[in-house]
């Protein structure tokens, strides 16, 4: 079974999903685990401006 959630509430999406894709501006950063997400820079600095 496949959905799409649109959400910025990482707790629920850890516990939903299976693979992530992030967007910003229209474009895939990343797409994988939620382990693979919380690790790239990338992704740390759009949603959370910590430093890469």
């Amino acid at each position: 079974m496949s959905f799409l959630v649109i959400e910025h509430d990482m707790e629920m999406v850890r516990n939903v999903c299976d693979r992530i894709v992030v967007m910003d501006s229209g474009r895939v950063v990343i797409s994988g685990s939620f382990q693979d997400i919380v690790r790239n820079s990338e992704v740390m600095q759009i949603y959370l401006g910590r430093p890469q």
